[in-house]
């Protein structure tokens, strides 16, 4: 069957063309009225209210649930899951994260396991989480040493100052 608008192939028994749109119920015979019903009754409605009402077809899974589609690996079609991850990917719970938190910031000892941990590729977020902890410690470091310095090169010039404040002068 051709569609009336476009003019495309469309298959037969079905109520719109797949190009355009249009509907094919007027393209189409209309089937012959049981002689047993009576015609139904016309409502009387304004002419403005009275637009043809256009149906499309729902696409058949709108309302199902929303699954999450499981990742693939590049090389092979298998789906990624915690099970056949390789043990250098294993991600690490929150309880890991904090436990290692605690476990560097012990004084000496925590510095070598955030070195050794830092140059591991036994667990690659193991490796990363080291990595970050170890910036931010360097980071620290930094800062209190310009703060040091800070203080040693304004404490001469603050001392100076405070010297000939008397308390008693202003209160």
């Amino acid at each position: 069957m051709k569609c009336p608008k476009c003019g495309a192939e469309v298959a037969a028994g079905s109520r719109f063309c797949t190009s355009c749109g249009q509907s094919m119920a007027a393209s189409q015979p209309a089937p012959a009225p049981a002689a047993a019903q009576p015609a139904p009754a016309p409502v009387s409605a304004p002419a403005a209210a009275q637009q043809p009402i256009r149906q499309y077809a729902a696409p058949q899974q709108q309302y199902a649930q929303a699954q999450p589609q499981p990742q693939y690996n590049i090389y092979s079609n298998v789906p990624v899951t915690e099970a056949n991850l390789p043990p250098q990917y294993k991600p690490i719970s929150a309880w890991g994260y904090f436990g290692l938190g605690i476990l560097f910031a012990i004084p000496i000892v925590g510095l070598v396991f955030l070195i050794v941990f830092s140059f591991n590729n036994n667990n690659i977020n193991r490796r990363n989480y080291a990595r970050s902890f170890f910036c931010m410690l360097l980071l620290v470091a930094i800062l209190a040493v310009i703060a040091v310095i800070l203080v040693l090169v304004l404490g001469v010039r603050l001392e100076s100052i405070f010297s000939s404040f008397d308390p008693r002068y202003y209160f």
